[in-house]
């Protein structure tokens, strides 16, 4: 069954900041170590400073985000409101990999690690089974810890959007 397979995020984000060698620290909103910005990862002391500012939902998201930036980008990052996506309502897939065509090579960067960073959290064919086997987006918000915004988004992506990039999934065998 899928919802044995489903990890709550804090679970998941801690064996991925561990596996990476770093430290996540939860900073003041005016501490001189964010400059101003919600998130940084800083390479050299190996480290995400976080706003304590942030909601559990979203300090969950964007150390995911930051963690995308350490596996995918080789500069440290500073990000501020504008750099995560885990809240945009009014578009139906803000994840999909057609949502990154013609933005700046730093909007690009953000996109891709919102991306990263919502697939990391819930994987959409892990979310195709779960939805499948009846698993509701009460059951995912219980057993993840994310928002709902993250999960809906995931789902409408799962299920109403177009499969480019992702693995087709079929029933699973009674």
């Amino acid at each position: 069954k899928v919802a044995e397979e489903l990890i709550h995020v804090d679970n998941l984000i801690e064996a991925a900041v561990n596996y990476c060698g770093l430290t996540v620290q939860q900073l003041p909103s005016d501490d001189s170590l964010l400059a101003g910005a919600l998130a940084v990862m800083d390479r050299d002391a190996e480290a995400i400073w976080i706003s304590g500012e942030l909601t559990a939902s979203q300090r969950r998201f964007t150390i995911a985000h930051e963690l995308a930036h350490w596996w995918l980008h080789s500069e440290g990052h500073i990000c501020n409101d504008d750099c995560f996506d885990d809240s945009q309502t009014d578009h139906a897939l803000p994840f999909s990999r057609q949502s990154m065509i013609g933005y700046s090579p730093q909007e690009k960067t953000e996109a891709e690690a919102n991306l990263f960073a919502v697939e990391f959290l819930l994987p959409l064919p892990l979310l195709k089974r779960a939805w499948i086997e009846g698993l509701s987006t009460e059951d995912l918000i219980c057993q993840t810890g994310l928002s709902s915004t993250v999960i809906i988004s995931q789902l409408c992506e799962a299920v109403l959007g177009d499969s480019n990039g992702a693995p087709e999934m079929s029933e699973p065998a009674a």
